[in-house]
């Protein structure tokens, strides 16, 4: 093929590519949307009476924080894994579990001090907290998706693991347990197992570069 044919077919084959706008602006976007979905989605199932006690008191207000700031961060570098060459920046992927960790430690330290160890059956919490992670879900997913993501099971894992890290601090508003292995088994575990769920629907929901 002669080479005036070939850039005629390459030009011809080419496809419009998508510029994304720059990471601050897609991460301050998502984060300003997704609370407020998840605040609007507290008001509508009820916030408990006695919310303001939760800034009182000092170990609900260390795992409110852990958890924010775990869904943030997680949200954080699932963005940058969809972006090639900046899952290299291994600073983030450090950070990110630690708030996760924090927040267990806390409740397991109020378990120590706790008089029975009761977390009860609360398919109601595991439920709302995927309730009100599911829209913050698919608009962190839909922005990922249309980044170039090279490590799927990775950048899938985190996109369910800041969802989920939502929905739970919304629902840390809404359920009136404040009981440590409630917290543990119904709002913790299941951050954790909707997490793990990321990383086997990553095939499937991410697009292979």
């Amino acid at each position: 093929m002669k080479t005036d044919d070939l850039i005629s077919k390459l030009s011809s084959e080419h496809k419009r590519v998508e510029v994304l706008p720059p990471f601050w602006k897609r991460y301050l976007r998502w984060s300003l949307i997704s609370v407020l979905c998840v605040f609007t989605g507290v008001s509508l199932v009820g916030i408990r009476e006695d919310w303001v006690e939760l800034f009182k008191s000092t170990s609900m207000l260390l795992q409110n924080l852990a958890i924010l700031l775990g869904a943030l961060l997680a949200s954080a570098l699932a963005l940058l894994l969809s972006v090639p060459g900046s899952e290299k920046n291994k600073l983030l992927r450090y950070l990110v579990p630690l708030p996760f960790v924090l927040w267990a430690i806390v409740l397991l330290v109020r378990g120590l001090e706790a008089p029975s160890f009761y977390p009860g059956i609360a398919m109601g919490c595991a439920a709302e907290i995927f309730s009100l992670g599911f829209i913050p879900g698919i608009l962190l997913l839909v922005i990922v998706r249309r980044g170039a993501t090279l490590h799927r099971g990775k950048a899938s894992f985190f996109v369910f693991m800041a969802a989920a890290a939502l929905g739970a601090f919304g629902a840390q508003f809404s359920c009136h347990n404040d009981d440590p292995f409630h917290l543990l088994f119904w709002h913790f575990m299941p951050v954790l197992i909707i997490g793990i769920l990321g990383v086997a629907l990553a095939k499937k929901l991410l697009k292979k570069v």
